[in-house]
């Protein structure tokens, strides 16, 4: 429950740091998509490239 807490404080902060500036949160979200996408893409090539 410890780590939750934690890592809930500064997403608070990143969420109201992204309200104020309109635009900056549907940038950041598809930034995090693509970025999270990339990773599988990648973890997906070099799962099928090894023996």
């Amino acid at each position: 429950m410890r780590p939750k807490a934690v890592c809930g404080r500064p997403s608070n902060v990143h969420s109201s740091r992204l309200d104020s500036w309109p635009g900056r949160s549907s940038i950041h979200h598809v930034a995090t998509m693509a970025f999270s996408h990339v990773t599988l893409l990648r973890l997906h090539i070099v799962l099928h490239s090894n023996p």
